[in-house]
């Protein structure tokens, strides 16, 4: 409160900037982030979480609708629910965690000596981390697609 001045509208504001994947990703917000990695993280957390719910949905939970005669069993399909959110939220932040360069950035430009060096170090940091964040992307896709065969 001391420090930042802000009113609580333009708090709130710039929380969902940051917090929201469809503002993050698309409203020009002059943060840290490379804009075709934040675009590629919103497709990729909406497929992310397609594929998961899809995963939970087979032929049981289609004959238990059919039993149902077309009626939503909410308490049968609970577990599927909550199993599917925890995964999706899992694979979602370890995603964001690797796609945002932000938080580095900011931390950068609080340095005062040696910024050649942490420089350096930080663009190795960050090469690294959008390697792995493709490189978990690609085995998703791998394996959401085999999941489709499969099906």
């Amino acid at each position: 409160m001391k420090l930042d001045k802000r009113t609580f509208c333009e708090y709130y504001c710039s929380l969902i900037k940051i917090k929201h994947i469809l503002i993050f990703s698309f409203y020009n917000n002059n943060d840290y982030n490379i804009r075709i990695i934040k675009i590629d993280l919103f497709f990729i957390i909406f497929i992310l979480y397609y594929m998961v719910n899809a995963l939970f949905f087979d032929d049981n939970t289609m004959h238990k609708i059919y039993e149902d005669q077309g009626s939503f069993n909410f308490i049968y399909q609970l577990p599927k629910i909550i199993y599917s959110s925890l995964i999706s939220s899992f694979l979602n932040s370890i995603l964001k965690l690797l796609a945002t360069s932000q938080e580095a950035i900011l931390d950068l430009k609080k340095e005062k000596e040696n910024l050649n060096e942490k420089a350096e170090k930080l663009k190795n940091k960050l090469l690294s981390k959008f390697i792995l964040y493709f490189i978990i992307i690609y085995l998703c896709f791998v394996l959401f697609i085999e999941i489709l065969n499969i099906i």
